[in-house]
């Protein structure tokens, strides 16, 4: 749902810099289960990363909020990390090799 109704508003209000509060609580079995896997959580990253390049030069600030798991921290922000450290997919970070 985020990634048809995010988008659209991101652009018609056209922000300066576009900010992701990152709490994992949603996940699955955490205590605000909305029922998110590990996968929504990666599309969301590229969703936001993807929204900021369109709209404002790519400038994008995560803040890392929490969840109560420590098996879903340890599983869900490495692999969040890792994609925010490549890039949106339709602009890739160079690995400057």
């Amino acid at each position: 749902m985020a990634q048809q109704t995010f988008p659209p508003r991101a652009e018609r209000f056209s922000p300066d810099l576009a900010i992701w509060y990152f709490g994992f609580d949603g996940h699955r079995g955490d205590y605000g289960d909305i029922g998110l896997t590990a996968e929504a959580f990666l599309g969301l990253a590229d969703m936001m990363m993807d929204v900021a390049e369109r709209v404002c030069e790519g400038k994008l600030v995560v803040v890392l909020g929490g969840g109560s798991r420590t098996d879903l921290a340890t599983a869900l922000i490495p692999p969040v990390i890792a994609r925010l450290a490549r890039g949106s997919p339709s602009k890739p970070r160079s690995s400057g090799a």
